[in-house]
């Protein structure tokens, strides 16, 4: 069964979700309120991850016909990898992308793995109720920003359907 839910309780199990499946270690995966503050405060860390929450968007014709109890909300969460970038290395670019334990795209799949199609299952009540309209999926991956100093990052922006729990 589809609960409705909260969008602080879906961040929080993306988050865990993460770490049970050892994509990032505790310390290393942050929680920002936009992009721009991807590369605040980084953790001691080769590479972290970062969760952005991005916008909503309502289903108006569930709420004209069910009101707040049918609140329909497509959402966009965003997880950033982030990765120092290995600049004392000749071959830095190729190290990057495709170093077997420490590459950006090594991480990316596992960010994949752990969250593309994942359906979130209700924690708190442990039953098999479901907290999204539809298991969330991968949108597209997008090169992000490059501190030609320190890090280069990469977006994977998920979309999340969910019905709102308004009282």
């Amino acid at each position: 069964m589809r609960i409705q839910t909260t969008p602080d309780a879906i961040l929080t199990e993306i988050h865990q979700e993460l770490l049970d499946q050892d994509v990032f270690e505790e310390g290393t995966l942050l929680m920002r309120t936009n992009a721009d503050q991807i590369l605040l405060s980084p953790p001691r860390s080769t590479v972290y991850g970062v969760i952005v929450p991005g916008g909503m968007s309502v289903d108006q014709s569930q709420v004209a016909g069910g009101g707040r109890a049918n609140t329909s909300v497509e959402w966009t969460v965003s997880v950033w990898v982030v990765q120092q970038l290995m600049l004392d290395q000749g071959d830095a670019d190729d190290e990057f992308l495709t170093h077997s334990t420490l590459g950006v795209m090594q991480k990316i799949d596992e960010v994949m793995e752990a969250l593309h199609l994942y359906d979130i299952p209700d924690t708190l009540n442990p039953t098999s109720d479901l907290l999204l309209n539809e298991p969330m999926r991968a949108l597209d991956i997008n090169q992000g920003r490059k501190d030609a100093s320190r890090y280069g990052s990469f977006e994977i922006p998920f979309e999340v359907k969910f019905k709102w729990a308004l009282s």
